[in-house]
Protein backbone atom coordinates (compact mmCIF):
# COMPACT_ATOMS: atom_id res chain seq x y z
CA UNK A 1 0.00 0.00 0.00
CA UNK A 2 3.12 2.53 1.00
CA UNK A 3 4.49 1.87 -2.76
CA UNK A 4 1.08 2.56 -4.45
CA UNK A 5 0.44 5.92 -2.26
CA UNK A 6 4.27 7.25 -2.66
CA UNK A 7 3.76 6.03 -6.73
CA UNK A 8 0.75 7.84 -6.60
CA UNK A 9 1.90 11.01 -4.82
CA UNK A 10 5.74 10.91 -6.81
CA UNK A 11 3.50 10.69 -10.09
CA UNK A 12 1.64 13.23 -9.16
CA UNK A 13 3.88 15.61 -8.20
CA UNK A 14 5.83 14.71 -11.53
CA UNK A 15 2.43 15.40 -13.88
CA UNK A 16 2.52 18.53 -11.97
CA UNK A 17 5.96 19.77 -12.73
CA UNK A 18 5.90 18.63 -16.21
CA UNK A 19 2.48 20.65 -16.59
CA UNK A 20 3.10 23.52 -14.91
CA UNK A 21 5.40 26.08 -16.91
CA UNK A 22 2.33 25.20 -19.49
CA UNK A 23 -0.02 25.60 -17.59
CA UNK A 24 0.12 28.97 -16.00
CA UNK A 25 2.56 31.37 -16.95
CA UNK A 26 3.58 35.10 -17.26
CA UNK A 27 4.86 36.89 -20.57
CA UNK A 28 7.67 39.55 -19.71
CA UNK A 29 8.97 41.63 -22.39
CA UNK A 30 12.47 44.12 -21.95
CA UNK A 31 13.42 46.62 -24.31
CA UNK A 32 17.28 47.28 -24.43
CA UNK A 33 18.58 51.00 -25.57
CA UNK A 34 20.15 53.94 -24.07
CA UNK A 35 16.84 54.66 -22.66
CA UNK A 36 16.65 51.28 -20.72
CA UNK A 37 19.45 52.06 -18.39
CA UNK A 38 18.33 54.06 -15.12
CA UNK A 39 15.32 55.19 -14.25
CA UNK A 40 14.34 51.86 -12.55
CA UNK A 41 14.61 50.10 -16.50
CA UNK A 42 18.25 49.10 -15.63
CA UNK A 43 21.39 49.52 -14.36
CA UNK A 44 24.79 48.89 -16.22
CA UNK A 45 28.08 47.76 -13.55
CA UNK A 46 30.97 46.23 -13.59
CA UNK A 47 32.02 42.52 -12.02
CA UNK A 48 35.00 40.19 -12.04
CA UNK A 49 34.33 37.34 -14.37
CA UNK A 50 36.51 34.23 -15.62
CA UNK A 51 35.44 32.09 -17.91
CA UNK A 52 38.24 29.52 -19.67
CA UNK A 53 40.69 30.41 -17.49
CA UNK A 54 40.66 34.01 -18.09
CA UNK A 55 39.92 36.70 -15.55
CA UNK A 56 38.30 39.64 -16.52
CA UNK A 57 36.70 43.24 -15.40
CA UNK A 58 33.47 42.48 -16.98
CA UNK A 59 30.42 45.40 -17.84
CA UNK A 60 27.03 43.66 -17.34
CA UNK A 61 23.87 44.98 -18.02
CA UNK A 62 21.36 44.62 -15.47
CA UNK A 63 17.56 44.41 -15.13
CA UNK A 64 15.25 45.59 -12.42
CA UNK A 65 12.70 43.03 -11.61
CA UNK A 66 9.58 43.25 -13.76
CA UNK A 67 6.86 40.80 -13.16
CA UNK A 68 8.67 38.53 -10.99
CA UNK A 69 11.55 38.15 -13.13
CA UNK A 70 15.18 39.93 -13.53
CA UNK A 71 18.48 39.02 -14.68
CA UNK A 72 22.46 40.21 -16.01
CA UNK A 73 22.87 39.98 -19.72
CA UNK A 74 27.05 39.62 -20.54
CA UNK A 75 28.55 39.57 -23.62
CA UNK A 76 31.16 37.17 -25.02
CA UNK A 77 33.35 35.94 -28.16
CA UNK A 78 34.87 32.74 -29.61
CA UNK A 79 37.70 33.38 -32.15
CA UNK A 80 36.93 30.27 -33.70
CA UNK A 81 33.68 27.93 -34.21
CA UNK A 82 35.08 25.71 -31.50
CA UNK A 83 37.61 27.93 -29.16
CA UNK A 84 35.96 28.60 -25.54
CA UNK A 85 34.41 31.84 -25.08
CA UNK A 86 36.14 34.73 -23.34
CA UNK A 87 34.55 37.86 -21.62
CA UNK A 88 34.07 40.65 -24.12
CA UNK A 89 32.40 44.22 -22.91
CA UNK A 90 28.58 44.58 -23.06
CA UNK A 91 27.01 48.06 -24.64
CA UNK A 92 23.82 49.57 -24.42
CA UNK A 93 23.19 51.55 -27.58
CA UNK A 94 20.43 53.32 -28.97
CA UNK A 95 19.65 50.40 -31.31
CA UNK A 96 19.88 47.71 -28.12
CA UNK A 97 22.81 45.53 -26.76
CA UNK A 98 25.91 45.46 -28.89
CA UNK A 99 29.43 43.32 -28.35
CA UNK A 100 32.77 44.62 -28.34
CA UNK A 101 35.65 42.99 -27.95
CA UNK A 102 39.41 42.79 -27.90
CA UNK A 103 39.75 42.51 -31.33
CA UNK A 104 37.29 45.02 -32.61
CA UNK A 105 39.35 48.10 -31.15
CA UNK A 106 36.61 51.22 -31.04
CA UNK A 107 33.94 49.02 -32.51
CA UNK A 108 34.13 51.00 -36.53
CA UNK A 109 32.69 49.95 -38.90
CA UNK A 110 29.09 48.47 -36.89
CA UNK A 111 31.76 46.09 -35.03
CA UNK A 112 30.31 47.06 -31.78
CA UNK A 113 27.66 44.74 -32.78
CA UNK A 114 26.74 40.93 -31.87
CA UNK A 115 28.68 40.01 -35.16
CA UNK A 116 30.47 37.19 -36.48
CA UNK A 117 33.18 39.22 -38.54
CA UNK A 118 36.66 38.13 -37.57
CA UNK A 119 35.15 36.53 -34.02
CA UNK A 120 31.52 35.09 -33.23
CA UNK A 121 30.21 37.57 -30.77
CA UNK A 122 26.90 36.53 -28.06
CA UNK A 123 25.28 37.78 -24.98
CA UNK A 124 24.21 35.76 -22.63
CA UNK A 125 21.08 35.95 -20.31
CA UNK A 126 21.47 34.98 -16.64
CA UNK A 127 18.08 35.05 -15.40
CA UNK A 128 16.97 34.63 -11.39
CA UNK A 129 14.68 31.72 -12.48
CA UNK A 130 13.91 29.21 -15.22
CA UNK A 131 12.47 31.12 -18.23
CA UNK A 132 11.25 30.28 -21.68
CA UNK A 133 12.51 32.76 -24.35
CA UNK A 134 9.49 33.36 -26.26
CA UNK A 135 10.72 35.85 -28.53
CA UNK A 136 13.60 38.23 -29.57
CA UNK A 137 13.25 41.53 -31.72
CA UNK A 138 17.19 42.17 -33.58
CA UNK A 139 18.14 45.36 -35.53
CA UNK A 140 20.34 44.57 -38.51
CA UNK A 141 23.67 46.47 -39.13
CA UNK A 142 26.06 46.25 -42.00
CA UNK A 143 29.22 45.01 -41.11
CA UNK A 144 31.73 44.32 -44.17
CA UNK A 145 28.53 44.52 -46.36
CA UNK A 146 24.87 44.06 -46.58
CA UNK A 147 22.82 44.11 -43.66
CA UNK A 148 21.64 40.43 -41.88
CA UNK A 149 20.91 39.56 -38.75
CA UNK A 150 21.08 35.59 -38.75
CA UNK A 151 21.66 34.39 -35.16
CA UNK A 152 21.73 31.22 -33.07
CA UNK A 153 20.11 30.87 -29.68
CA UNK A 154 20.54 28.42 -27.39
CA UNK A 155 20.12 27.75 -23.38
CA UNK A 156 21.45 25.99 -20.28
CA UNK A 157 21.01 25.29 -16.60
CA UNK A 158 23.41 26.53 -14.38
CA UNK A 159 23.31 25.87 -10.33
CA UNK A 160 24.86 29.44 -9.28
CA UNK A 161 26.28 32.19 -11.43
CA UNK A 162 27.96 31.25 -14.24
CA UNK A 163 31.03 33.62 -13.86
CA UNK A 164 32.15 32.01 -11.30
CA UNK A 165 31.90 27.90 -12.02
CA UNK A 166 34.85 25.93 -12.82
CA UNK A 167 36.89 25.65 -15.85
CA UNK A 168 35.29 22.17 -16.17
CA UNK A 169 31.75 23.02 -15.57
CA UNK A 170 32.76 26.13 -17.86
CA UNK A 171 33.26 23.08 -20.56
CA UNK A 172 30.55 20.92 -19.93
CA UNK A 173 28.26 24.18 -20.09
CA UNK A 174 29.72 25.38 -23.36
CA UNK A 175 29.07 22.13 -24.69
CA UNK A 176 25.59 21.67 -23.97
CA UNK A 177 25.12 25.39 -25.65
CA UNK A 178 26.35 24.56 -28.45
CA UNK A 179 24.54 20.88 -28.65
CA UNK A 180 21.64 22.79 -28.21
CA UNK A 181 22.07 25.37 -30.25
CA UNK A 182 18.76 26.52 -32.82
CA UNK A 183 19.23 28.50 -35.81
CA UNK A 184 17.26 31.77 -36.20
CA UNK A 185 17.38 32.79 -39.83
CA UNK A 186 17.21 36.89 -40.33
CA UNK A 187 15.87 37.31 -36.74
CA UNK A 188 13.15 34.93 -36.97
CA UNK A 189 12.72 33.31 -33.20
CA UNK A 190 12.88 29.13 -32.79
CA UNK A 191 10.32 27.55 -31.06
CA UNK A 192 10.96 27.05 -27.22
CA UNK A 193 8.18 24.80 -26.33
CA UNK A 194 8.84 23.28 -23.21
CA UNK A 195 12.89 24.56 -22.80
CA UNK A 196 13.06 26.19 -19.45
CA UNK A 197 16.78 27.55 -17.96
CA UNK A 198 18.23 30.09 -16.23
CA UNK A 199 20.56 30.78 -19.02
CA UNK A 200 19.68 31.84 -22.47
CA UNK A 201 22.12 32.59 -25.13
CA UNK A 202 21.90 34.98 -27.81
CA UNK A 203 24.44 34.99 -30.47
CA UNK A 204 25.58 35.96 -34.58
CA UNK A 205 25.11 33.12 -36.55
CA UNK A 206 27.83 30.39 -36.55
CA UNK A 207 28.69 28.22 -39.75
CA UNK A 208 29.28 24.72 -37.89
CA UNK A 209 25.62 25.34 -36.47
CA UNK A 210 23.84 26.34 -38.84
CA UNK A 211 21.04 23.58 -40.08
CA UNK A 212 18.89 25.21 -42.32
CA UNK A 213 20.74 26.46 -44.82
CA UNK A 214 20.73 29.84 -44.01
CA UNK A 215 23.37 32.43 -45.27
CA UNK A 216 25.86 33.23 -42.30
CA UNK A 217 28.06 35.54 -43.65
CA UNK A 218 28.83 39.14 -41.94
CA UNK A 219 26.06 39.39 -39.80
CA UNK A 220 25.91 41.82 -37.12
CA UNK A 221 23.01 43.09 -34.78
CA UNK A 222 22.17 44.74 -31.79
CA UNK A 223 19.57 42.84 -29.37
CA UNK A 224 16.66 45.30 -29.14
CA UNK A 225 14.44 43.70 -27.21
CA UNK A 226 13.44 39.90 -25.61
CA UNK A 227 10.25 38.40 -24.34
CA UNK A 228 10.20 35.87 -21.33
CA UNK A 229 7.82 33.13 -20.53
CA UNK A 230 7.55 33.03 -16.69
CA UNK A 231 6.10 29.91 -14.59
CA UNK A 232 3.26 31.67 -12.05
CA UNK A 233 4.59 31.30 -8.19
CA UNK A 234 1.35 29.48 -7.83
CA UNK A 235 2.17 27.36 -10.28
CA UNK A 236 5.68 26.35 -8.40
CA UNK A 237 3.65 26.44 -5.05
CA UNK A 238 1.25 23.45 -6.55
CA UNK A 239 4.50 21.75 -7.71
CA UNK A 240 5.98 21.69 -4.49
CA UNK A 241 2.81 20.37 -2.56
CA UNK A 242 3.16 17.64 -5.34
CA UNK A 243 6.97 17.16 -4.00
CA UNK A 244 5.64 17.39 -0.49
CA UNK A 245 3.15 14.73 -0.57
CA UNK A 246 5.90 12.30 -1.64
CA UNK A 247 8.05 13.07 0.89
CA UNK A 248 5.43 12.58 3.45
CA UNK A 249 4.59 9.45 2.69
CA UNK A 250 8.03 8.29 2.82
CA UNK A 251 8.82 9.59 5.69
CA UNK A 252 5.60 7.67 7.45
CA UNK A 253 6.72 4.46 5.90
CA UNK A 254 9.99 4.95 7.58
CA UNK A 255 8.43 6.05 11.13
CA UNK A 256 6.26 2.60 10.67
CA UNK A 257 9.75 0.65 10.18
CA UNK A 258 11.46 2.26 12.95
CA UNK A 259 8.35 0.92 15.36
CA UNK A 260 8.20 -2.82 14.15
CA UNK A 261 11.80 -3.36 14.49
CA UNK A 262 11.87 -1.58 18.06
Amino acid sequence: MFLKRAAFAAGAAMAVASASPAAATAVISHSFNTSSVGANKGTMGWTIGAFNNRLALMPYFQSVTTGGMSFRAYAFTTASLTAMPTPASIQVFDGGLGVLNGAEGNGSGNQHTVDNVGQYDFVLFQFDRGVRLTGMTLNAYGVNGAADKDAWVSYVNVDGNILTQSQAANEANWKTLLGRSMDSANGGMPDTTGMYANVWVIGAARVANSRLGIDVGNDGFKIAAITASVPEPATWATMMLGFGLAGASIRRRRSRVAFAAA
